[in-house]
Formats: structure tokens, C-alpha cells, sequence
């Protein structure tokens, strides 16, 4: 992204409406131009020639034109707001349909306070085209408008005040630097205070259960101090250069008194110019600072925002493929698959050769950190592999388009997140589902009687994360909104390590029996959990060491026998 130029493709289906309120700016610009103008006329000639009877004429002149500049002030107003909120909702959702495909590394480096601030700042940044290039474009032109004005009345005071607005925009160069560095200090600090003050609320149970609430309040009182601190040092600069730029504006204004106060006493200036000289001269010399206070602030809301939409550049997504998938998934393996989650890190997966069987329970087991969950990043395409491919019908996954791909898979991970909504809503997602299918997915994994306890059943509001259930309750929440709809693969990542024995039997057998026929992919540490998959792959090390169903691979003496037998003690 360089300048503005990336926002002015959301800004093409409201140009119309942007173009109307850039007139109705040019027309506020002159009304209030000729509202100040037709002064010298009231002054000159009604109060000093003494022409009463145009009094009335020229008032009501004045109120015409005073109405004109109110009512396109109003107008144009109106009109960029409701540019600008259309600008927000359109870069509202350009981001939320991208920020699924950026890619998981990105979410696992940064903190979610410091996505959430930079989100905010690239929604924000509508006010470039709605708010700051209209004030540069209304100072710019009052700044030409008004020097030829002044210049055709007074040249003499032109010069002098344009050698004061020269010196006006001169310190405000040399502070820029200072209130530029204070500014981002400021804006990082801001962030920073956000961050904390999010992990802040999310971390209150852990804070509250080892007693560490004085610990806490000491923490967020540093951010907060650090952030009044940086805000003081920049309100210092600011105030530290209107000290300067303030006498230089009643200098001004009193030379224009001085030399306007001369021409009037020796009959060059009439009494109605020196007037409307004395105000113009005020507003040229504010012109002056907008003109420059402009350019400096486009220049910082550019920084900032490319610096926020960082994240959201193209380069960074997860590529959707364009081939379409039609029919169902017949064939699925990953042919020598290397990854890992970052350079400085050992690789998780070294030459992973998998051919998965279609239409039946497949499961994943081994140590810990062997790669197992990667499997399942993969599959659903939080990552790419760094070198081989994953092939579905004979099709690389990264080559099949997004959507499609997306449509036949569905995942339970081991922490499932649960929004602070209604547990209908938080199993149907959006999606058209009958009550039937909702009641049958919730008994099939073992919460309908649950939920039906509840004193709102399916209408019950959880709390943040689903904290108002049990870690139990919410994994079967979770796998029942993952067979809404009977994907044709189904991954269970430790979807069920929270449950006891009995209630994950039960659930696993009405689940085999649900999905008979469906790709199951399951993740576990428990025996009960894959002994009846109709293939079990063995991790090690990052590749599968050995494969097949238990019956077989119990009678091996391999590293999966190792594993029940208690060598390892991965099973229970």
C-alpha cells in the first residue's frame, strides 16, 4: 500500500456522493468569502456615504448569501459523514473477509490487543479522505483566495503577513520532528495500555485464583502511568510551540492594524477594506498553519495507517486456489510434507507421507509435540506446508479454491471458542439449520439433556469464551456444531480430553454410528478414544513411523504397542 491510494478503490461507489460534497465545500468556501466582503459595501457606503436606503438591499443580500454558506456547510457535512461511515463499513469488511486468510503465525506473534488497536486504526482510516484532504483542500484554497484578496487591496500588508505566515510554517517545521516522535510514542503507548488492559479482563480468573490482584493493579498502573506520561510530554511540545507561533499571530495582527490604520488616514484604504482586510489577513494567516498542519497530518495518517494494515497486505494471505472442487473427497494424502511454525524453530513435520482412507475413522496418535495437531493446521489451512503437498482427488489443497474446500471440512479443537451469545446461536453460526438437526447433533454428542437443564435451554446467554460451562460442556458443544450439517471430514483435535471415560464412550459411539459412511479424523491420547479407527497412524519424530488398525499394530513391536502397553504413559 502506498499513499492513499489503496482506499480510493473503496471510495469508487460513493464517488458521486464524495464529488457532491466537494462542491457544496467549494460553494461554503466563497459564501464565506462573500459574507465578509459584502462588509466593505455596508461599511463604505451605507454607514459612511450614508446611503441608508441600500441598508436593506445589502442586509438582505447578506442573509441570502449567509443561508447559501449555512446550508452547504450543513450539506457537505452531512454528506461526508455519511461517506465516511460507508467508508468504514466497506474497509470493515474488506478486513474481516481477509483477516480468515492470514495466515495463524500472524495471530501467534502478535497479541490480540495490538491486532484489535491496528484493526481500529486501518477502519479509521476512512478520515483521510473524508475529514483531512477536505480541510487541505478548503485551506488551500482559502490560502490563494484570500492572498489575491489582500494582495488587490494592500500589497504592502500581503508581504508582511506573508513573511509572518513564512515564519509560522518555519517553526512549525522545526517542531515537527519533536511532535512527530511524541505523537508515535503516544500512539504506542496507547497501544500497548490497550494490550495490557484486554489480557487484563482475560486473565482475571487466573489473577483471582493465585492471589495476584495487588500484582495486576500494580501492572495496569504502570501502563496507565506510562501513557500520561508520554500524553503530558506531548500536550509539552504542543504548548511549547504555540509560546512561539501565538505572538507571531498578534504580531500580525498588528501590523495589518498599523498599515491598515495608515492607509485609511491618508485616503488609500477605505474604512469597508481595511475592514474586511483586518479579517481576511486573520484568516490567511490561519490558512498558513492549515495548509502545512495538513500536509503534516496526511503524511502521519499514511505512516499509520500502512503501519496498521500491515497485517492485512496481500502478500501475507493464506492464496485461495481457483480450481473448483466438484463431487465429494475420494482420495486425501500428504506426500513428503516438511513445516514448521517458524525459522528459528525445529521443524514438525519431516517428510510426512500419509495416504488417508476415504469414508471411514482415521486417527492420529504419539508423543507429544510430534505433529499430530499440525496435521490437522494443515488440513485446514491455517498454514501451508513449507515444502511437499497435501492432495485431494488427486489435486493439490492449495490449488482448490478456498470455499470448496472449506464446505467439506470441519474441525473441533481441543479449546473451542464459544462467543457470549445464546447457545443457539452459538451452535448454528449463522447457518440454516431446523430444530431437528440442532437436537440431534446436541444428543449425538451428549448435551442435550445438559443444555435442556438449563432455565433457557437452547436460548441460554454463556458467558465470555462459554465460561459459564464447564471445559466438558463446552467441547461437547463444540463437536455438536461441528456435525451440524455432517461435514465429509469431521477433525477431532483432543476434542474430547475433557470429558470422563463413560461420557467420551458414549459420545464416540453414537458418534462412529452418526458418521458412518464420513471421514473422521481423530487426535488423541486416549486408547478408548482410536482403537476401533479403521486406520491409526503412529506419529514420530514428524513422519509417520508405522500405520494400521489396532488388531494389527498391537501385535507389532512397535512404537504404537510401546504406547499402550504403558512404556510411554501417552494412553490411559
Amino acid at each position: 500500500m502506498k499513499g492513499v491510494k489503496w482506499i480510493r478503490t473503496f471510495l469508487k461507489p460513493f464517488r458521486n456522493m464524495y464529488m457532491l460534497a466537494l462542491l457544496l465545500l467549494l460553494i461554503s468556501i466563497v459564501t464565506n468569502l462573500l459574507m465578509t466582503g459584502i462588509q466593505k459595501f455596508l461599511v463604505d457606503n451605507v454607514f459612511v456615504k450614508g446611503e441608508y436606503d441600500q441598508f436593506g438591499r445589502f442586509l438582505l443580500l447578506f442573509g441570502i448569501i449567509a443561508a447559501a454558506y449555512l446550508a452547504s456547510w450543513v450539506a457537505k457535512d452531512m454528506l461526508f459523514e455519511r461517506v465516511d461511515s460507508k467508508l468504514k463499513i466497506s474497509l470493515r469488511k474488506h478486513a474481516m473477509e481477509h483477516i480468515h486468510r492470514i495466515p495463524a503465525k500472524v495471530y501467534h506473534k502478535e497479541r490480540v490487543g495490538k491486532l484489535s488497536s491496528d484493526l481500529d486504526a486501518f477502519v479509521n482510516s476512512s478520515q483521510i479522505l473524508t475529514y483531512k484532504l477536505p480541510d487541505g483542500i478548503e485551506n488551500s484554497l482559502n490560502l490563494v483566495l484570500l492572498a489575491a484578496l489582500v494582495g488587490y487591496a494592500n500589497w504592502i500588508i500581503l508581504a508582511a503577513v506573508s513573511v509572518f505566515g513564512v515564519a509560522y510554517v518555519w517553526l512549525g517545521k522545526r517542531f515537527l520532528p519533536r511532535t512527530k516522535q511524541a505523537a508515535h510514542a503516544l500512539q504506542e503507548q496507547r497501544s500497548e495500555m490497550n494490550v495490557d488492559l484486554e489480557e487484563g479482563i482475560s486473565s482475571t480468573r487466573e489473577v483471582i485464583a493465585f492471589h495476584r490482584e495487588a500484582w495486576e493493579r500494580r501492572k495496569m498502573e504502570t501502563a496507565f502511568s506510562k501513557f500520561f506520561e508520554k500524553a503530558l510530554y506531548e500536550n509539552k511540545i504542543k504548548n511549547l510551540q504555540l509560546l512561539w507561533t501565538d505572538p507571531l499571530k498578534w504580531g500580525a495582527t498588528l501590523i495589518v492594524l498599523g498599515l491598515g490604520g495608515y492607509g485609511v488616514m491618508h485616503g488609500d484604504l477605505s474604512l469597508g477594506m481595511f475592514v474586511i482586510v483586518y479579517q481576511f489577513t486573520a484568516q490567511l494567516l490561519d490558512s498558513f498553519n492549515g495548509v502545512y498542519q495538513t500536509i503534516q497530518g496526511l503524511g502521519e495518517s499514511v505512516v499509520s495507517v500502512e503501519r496498521a494494515g500491515r497485517w492485512l497486505n496481500e502478500g501475507s494471505y493464506v492464496a485461495s486456489g481457483s480450481r473448483k472442487m466438484d463431487g465429494p473427497v475420494e482420495s486425501l494424502f500428504f506426500q513428503d510434507v516438511h513445516f514448521g511454525y517458524s525459522e528459528d524453530r525445529e521443524q514438525v513435520l519431516n517428510g510426512l507421507d500419509a495416504n488417508m482412507p476415504i469414508g471411514g475413522k482415521i486417527a492420529f496418535v504419539g508423543e507429544s509435540g510430534g505433529g499430530k495437531s499440525t496435521i490437522a493446521q494443515l488440513l485446514i489451512r491455517f498454514y501451508d506446508p513449507d515444502r511437499g503437498r497435501l492432495f485431494v482427488n488427486g489435486m493439490p489443497l492449495d490449488e482448490i479454491h478456498r470455499q470448496d474446500w472449506m464446505a467439506r471440512i470441519s474441525i473441533v479443537f481441543q479449546e473451542p471458542y464459544l462467543f457470549p451469545d445464546s447457545i443457539r446461536t452459538n451452535l448454528l453460526l449463522g447457518r440454516s439449520f431446523t430444530d431437528a438437526e440442532m437436537l440431534a447433533a446436541c444428543k449425538t454428542a451428549q448435551i442435550h439433556e445438559t443444555i435442556m437443564a438449563m432455565p433457557r435451554g437452547y436460548d441460554t446467554v454463556l458467558g465470555e469464551r462459554g465460561i459459564t460451562l464447564s471445559g466438558g460442556q463446552r467441547q461437547r458443544l463444540a463437536i455438536a456444531r461441528s456435525i451440524l450439517g455432517d461435514p465429509e471430514i469431521l477433525i477431532l483435535d483432543e476434542a474430547t480430553s475433557a470429558l470422563d471415560l463413560e461420557t467420551e464412550r458414549k459420545l464416540m459411539a453414537d458418534l462412529d454410528a452418526a458418521r458412518a459412511g464420513r471421514t473422521t479424523i481423530v487426535i488423541a491420547h486416549r486408547l478408548s478414544t482410536v482403537e476401533n479407527a479403521d486406520m491409526i497412524f503412529v506419529m514420530d519424530n514428524g513422519r509417520v513411523a508405522e500405520y494400521g488398525s489396532h488388531d494389527r499394530l498391537i501385535q507389532k513391536d512397535g512404537t504404537y504397542r510401546r504406547l499402550v502397553m504403558g512404556a510411554n504413559p501417552v494412553f490411559s
